[in-house]
């Protein structure tokens, strides 16, 4: 679900999920500048890595890999890949209705623009009061640093799916190209191939994120999720929706929650099955 703030948001990170929106009332009416990043390196990531990943996830974890490096460096693919549905609610009615308007109050980057510095305008300002990120599983260090400068800043990042900021890639744009670093298991230097960490960031995350990827559950079903609290968010999806919200929700890879500091819970999932 699209939650569309017309309110000036202070430090913090958002998981949300869904495709409908609505406003929440305020007695301010001050529109945010909202940026939305096209996940590219991820939808890069998925076009080629996993054909490394899965002729070799069987080698032995001390086994060194120079073959088949070219799938872990490959040319950019301009695409939105599993995000597309983000991209599909951007020139839709409902984010008219909400206040979100291409090319006004709403601008579209990229990862590479984020990875350069288009967060930020040269005196290091920052240039939107809220970035929301689709399927964002590869990302680079200066995108990484960026997304925490920016919420340190005082900006507001809304996730919209789990499984974020997964594996360290490095982009060439002399050549247009994308390649693994470090993560999702594996490491690599351009010349070889080794088992590594899954998570690139998994402790630094967990202080200013506050939630990890945990598991993969393809397949699980839930019915719906049950509202708690008194954040105003939770009140308000109750009042438009009643006490359960994201109805039929199939799960795939999701997180959980890893530092509860300064954390608050809106609505907790009820499993059907597994």
């Amino acid at each position: 679900m699209f939650l569309i703030f017309q309110i000036s948001m202070p430090v913090g990170v958002q998981y949300l999920t869904g495709s409908r929106s609505f406003l929440i009332p305020t007695h301010r009416e001050i529109r945010p500048r909202v940026a939305v990043v096209k996940p590219v390196f991820t939808a890069t990531a998925y076009s080629s890595f996993y054909g490394f990943y899965a002729k070799y996830v069987s080698t032995p974890k001390d086994q060194i890999i120079t073959s088949d490096l070219g799938l872990l460096n490959t040319t950019i693919v301009d695409s939105w890949g599993w995000s597309d549905g983000l991209r599909q609610f951007l020139s839709s009615s409902d984010a008219r209705t909400n206040g979100l308007v291409l090319g006004n109050n709403l601008a579209v980057l990229s990862d590479v623009s984020v990875s350069e510095g288009g967060l930020f305008y040269e005196d290091g300002a920052r240039r939107f009061d809220v970035v929301i990120l689709g399927f964002t599983e590869y990302l680079t260090s200066q995108q990484y640093s960026a997304y925490k400068h920016f919420v340190a800043g005082g900006g507001r990042l809304i996730f919209m799916d789990a499984t974020n900021f997964l594996a360290e890639v490095q982009f060439y744009s002399q050549t247009n190209h994308l390649a693994l670093v470090r993560g999702h298991g594996w490491g690599f230097d351009g010349e070889r191939v080794w088992h590594d960490l899954r998570e690139r960031w998994s402790q630094d995350g967990t202080n200013w994120i506050g939630s990890n990827f945990c598991c993969f559950g393809y397949g699980r079903r839930y019915d719906g999720a049950f509202l708690v609290g008194t954040n105003l968010m939770s009140l308000e999806l109750q009042a438009k929706f009643g006490s359960t919200v994201f109805l039929s929700y199939k799960g795939h890879e999701g997180n959980r929650v890893a530092n509860s500091t300064s954390t608050e819970i809106l609505a907790r999932w009820s499993q059907l099955d597994s």
